[in-house]
């Protein structure tokens, strides 16, 4: 091979580098501008780093059970009622059998109606979810927020909140029918209580609306 030959080659090999890193420099470029462009329709307003304990989820269904479930309550009043006219009737039949039956049913009703209601639930949940004690990230943006649990990330339009509860040291989001998200005020990194708070009740109304 000559040496002109050689050259020639040489700068043809330069120039196809030359433009791949160009290449890769303008792919680059272009990354790093949809990600300020995505940064700059939706930036973050708030962001919670919080892990869940199984008193967090138990107050929750407290809660939830003594603001929302009254139906439920009810239901189990006119059980207790009818176990007790039962123990009643069985006692002036002097009927022993009907008795223990009627004291065990209204036993029944009495742990349900105090205690089982919201501790049936609650168990069932802490059962089937696997990263229920997960670190959460919580990102909020305008429009939906996102919930990263370890590396398990959920994105939720606030269209799908169906309530929003606060009480003095939560808010718990309810997406859907039964799915909640509990945001404790002292894990708010990003932004204050007092501001998220308000920004939860703007979003409440826009679901109420």
């Amino acid at each position: 091979m000559d040496e002109n030959r050689f050259k020639e080659l040489e700068e043809e090999f330069n120039a196809a580098l030359d433009e791949e890193f160009r290449e890769e420099e303008e792919s680059s470029t272009a990354i790093k501008d949809d990600e300020k462009s995505v940064q700059n329709i939706e930036p973050k307003l708030f962001v919670l780093e919080e892990y869940y304990t199984e008193k967090d989820y138990l107050d929750y269904c407290k809660y939830r059970y003594l603001k929302t479930r009254k139906w439920l309550k009810v239901v189990w009043i006119i059980y207790l009622l009818f176990a007790l006219y039962q123990i009643i009737d069985s006692a002036v039949k002097q009927s022993v059998l009907l008795l223990i039956i009627s004291a065990i049913l209204f036993g029944v009703g009495v742990w349900m109606l105090l205690w089982g209601s919201y501790y049936i639930p609650y168990r069932r949940t802490l059962k089937q979810s696997k990263n229920f004690f997960a670190k959460r990230i919580i990102t909020f943006y305008e429009n939906h927020l996102e919930c990263d649990a370890d590396g398990n990330v959920r994105s939720t339009n606030y269209k799908n909140l169906t309530h929003i509860f606060e009480t003095s040291k939560a808010f718990y989001l309810i997406i859907g029918k039964d799915s909640v998200l509990m945001i404790f005020k002292n894990a708010v990194t990003q932004g204050s209580a007092e501001e998220l708070s308000s920004f939860l009740h703007r979003v409440a109304d826009r679901i109420n609306a």
